[in-house]
């Protein structure tokens, strides 16, 4: 999980995903805040991740 305004580059995320096998990348559109700027987009992103396990 990124922010798109984060301080992970997409593509430093892309290879970090890349290197794990059924890893899944997730960005939203916020800083590295994501629990304030982007809180019900986080949420709604955990939930479907814990409902998939």
């Amino acid at each position: 999980m990124r922010g798109s305004e984060g301080v992970i580059p997409a593509g430093q995320a892309a290879e970090l995903v890349a290197r794990r096998p059924g890893t899944v990348a997730v960005e939203l559109v916020g800083d590295h805040l994501l629990p304030v700027t982007a809180a019900d987009e986080l949420a709604s992103a955990v939930r479907e991740f814990l409902g998939a396990l």
